[in-house]
């Protein structure tokens, strides 16, 4: 559940992104985001470096979903005696 919030998250960050203020030193961008069920947003705003490192998780984490279908499609293929 959490590496799917994760990519979720990740999803909503690289979609809209604007600056916090002008003079932003830290690189820090803002969001609207909505929660599921409310129509109400809520702003966010992160540095670039907890984006990438978002961005990171996001994508290993998929990754590793990837391969635990990869070989549960594999055991079950062999489990019905195909090789």
């Amino acid at each position: 559940m959490k590496s799917f919030l994760s990519i979720a998250l990740g999803a909503v960050l690289a979609v809209g992104l604007v600056p916090a203020q002008a003079g932003d030193k830290e690189g820090r961008v803002c969001t609207k985001e909505y929660a599921v069920g409310s129509h109400l947003p809520k702003r966010v705003c992160t540095t670039t470096a907890q984006r990438d490192a978002l961005r990171k998780q996001s994508q290993e984490s998929a990754a590793r979903q990837n391969e635990r279908a990869r070989l549960s499609a594999t055991a079950t293929t062999r489990s019905m005696g195909h090789k």
